[in-house]
């Protein structure tokens, strides 16, 4: 028959047990609370930097709306300026090439008339003739070339001033944002099994149980 203090000490050795099986349960109760607390203060993140990386792209987006249209109108104004500039180099041109006609005729006019008051006919006259309209065709030449080479200059310049409202536009565009990456999940915790630490707190009971009864008995 087992001595009380020998049954005392065995009995404490399976409440040890238990106890470290309770405790291993806490810590792991713990642990779960605190991964998911920290799951959720991830996945908050994750939401505030999907919300955040939308409203950048809107902002973004409304920018490059708002400086195309700038850029198309500043683009439209310098076209509008180049055309009027080109109109107005048409019309002088015109008005010049004009003038030279009619100083032409008024030339001919008068030289025939120079010529019928003086008697003078023949040969000089029409060599006279023929200058005069070399003259203007000359002069009309020169006035349209110097038209023609305006308006390339000018169509150059519109080209110019595309590209380079083109290449301004590329260089606004918005870059592509990062992808935002999901937060990684957290590992499981499991609850430990009762067992092995009732198993343990047994053996150590069965252990200092046996332990006291021999020492009290060879007391």
């Amino acid at each position: 028959m087992c001595e009380p203090v020998s049954i005392t000490a065995g009995v404490l050795g399976v409440a040890g047990g238990i106890g470290q099986g309770r405790a291993a349960r806490r810590q792991a109760q713990a642990q779960a609370g605190y991964q998911s607390q920290q799951e959720a203060v991830n996945h908050a993140n994750y939401e505030a930097q999907i919300e955040y990386q939308q409203r950048l792209m809107e902002f973004q987006s409304n920018r490059y709306t708002e400086y195309a249209a700038s850029t198309s109108e500043s683009l439209s104004g310098q076209f509008g300026a180049i055309l009027e500039n080109v109109d107005q180099t048409q019309r002088q041109s015109t008005q010049k090439m004009s003038q030279i006609s009619q100083k032409t005729a008024s030339s001919m006019a008068f030289t025939s008339a120079a010529a019928a008051e003086s008697g003078v006919q023949g040969s000089s006259i029409q060599q006279a003739m023929n200058q005069y309209q070399a003259a203007e065709a000359q002069g009309i030449a020169i006035e349209s070339a110097n038209l023609k080479g305006v308006i390339r200059q000018r169509q150059r310049n519109m080209t110019a001033y595309r590209a380079a409202a083109q290449n301004a536009l590329n260089k606004a565009q918005p870059v592509p944002l990062a992808p935002i990456n999901l937060p990684a999940p957290g590992q499981p915790v499991s609850q430990p099994s009762m067992t092995p630490y009732l198993i343990s707190g047994i053996s150590q009971g069965i252990s200092a149980g046996v332990g006291t009864y021999d020492a009290v008995r060879n007391w």
